[in-house]
């Protein structure tokens, strides 16, 4: 097994004592003499013998390097106070004050820290009061629904172009100037059309989509007509007719209204009450999860819509090609993400 080293210069003094132990009786011109077929100086080749002669190893020695004259260890340390658990931090401003590079800031903080730049997550604004009803509630829900199906709906917006996919706001090319305009640019109106989509979702698949008409906001009598009564309640019949069901809404005003409570009372379907519903917890809600997938999927490769038309027919097209798989992991996931939080609470508590 041929030994690794970590450098050129440790497998180089390797090789040359090798060679000199095998032919140590010729003298040190004979490997002068080899080694210079090469183009390695007979200096080099002269100080790793010295080397050999004085019994040191052929790898490095720790500690042997050339000590830091930018960055001693007091300087280091006042280096990390600088830049660690920090953000708005400018490593060319923190270059001017410890009279280096950027770049000499961005090697030492790599090679000789921990310390790594990392991306901020965008998360829901909450309250201390939010935060503890979020625990006791998700806590509530995975006891009291630890044996039941969940159901959830909820509500999102498509656009004709969704350049906030990953990967769709950036092109290649070799020259910028003989780029096209139209891959070069992202022309955005000021009011954009866009379409707003209702779906449930359970862990037997997808419900048909209610796309609510232009112009046209969520109220709790189109809730009630369109996504309960000719959705909902057809969609569980069709997939859960056997189960125990809980639907769980989000809290939005016209998901609670009174004639959509009676309704869900009339027609039998378990859901989860206002009181027990944690507010403000996308992290608890597959179906937040659903939605980036789906907007993936519409908008993969670029794709943009000509008109709202269009766009409802891609959508339509792209729910039947939803992995059913990925739904059901989704939804099975629910027990453990109730779990996590009534345990640990939510994610900036972790």
């Amino acid at each position: 097994m041929v030994k690794q080293y970590q450098t050129k210069q440790e497998l180089l003094r390797e090789r040359i004592y090798n060679f000199y132990e095998q032919y140590k009786n010729k003298g040190r011109k004979y490997t002068y003499s080899h080694f210079a077929k090469e183009r390695i100086p007979k200096s080099t080749v002269c100080d790793i013998l010295n080397r050999y002669e004085k019994g040191i190893s052929a790898s490095r020695l720790k500690g042997s390097g050339r000590i830091s004259k930018i960055f001693p260890i007091k300087k280091l340390n006042l280096l990390k106070k600088e830049v660690d658990h920090k953000d708005g931090v400018s490593q060319r401003q923190i270059a001017r004050r410890f009279r280096c590079t950027q770049s000499y800031i961005c090697k030492v903080l790599k090679s000789q820290t921990n310390i790594r730049c990392r991306k901020k997550r965008t998360i829901p604004d909450r309250t201390d009061k939010q935060r503890k009803q979020i625990q006791e509630r998700c806590g509530l829900l995975q006891k009291k629904y630890k044996d039941f199906c969940f159901l959830m709906d909820d509500e999102s917006f498509f656009t004709l172009k969704h350049n906030k996919i990953y990967g769709n706001a950036h092109y290649y090319t070799s020259d910028n100037k003989k780029t096209p305009h139209n891959v070069k640019y992202n022309p955005k109106k000021k009011y954009e059309e866009k379409i707003l989509v209702w779906v449930c979702i359970s862990n037997k698949g997808v419900s048909s989509p209610y796309f609510l008409p232009k112009n046209q906001s969520m109220n709790s009598f189109i809730y009630l007509n369109e996504c309960i009564r000719r959705r909902l309640t057809s969609f569980i019949q069709e997939n859960h007719s056997r189960d125990r069901i809980i639907f769980w809404p989000d809290l939005s005003t016209s998901h609670y209204a009174k004639i959509v409570t009676q309704q869900l009372n009339n027609s039998r379907i378990n859901f989860v009450a206002k009181e027990e519903n944690p507010p403000n917890v996308p992290e608890a809600r597959p179906i937040e999860n659903f939605w980036l997938h789906l907007k993936a999927l519409v908008y993969k490769n670029g794709w943009e819509a000509r008109n709202l038309d269009q766009l409802k027919r891609r959508i339509k097209q792209q729910l039947n090609l939803v992995d059913q798989q990925l739904i059901k992991n989704l939804m099975n996931s629910i027990p453990q993400r109730l779990q996590k939080i009534r345990r640990y609470g939510v994610i900036e508590s972790i």
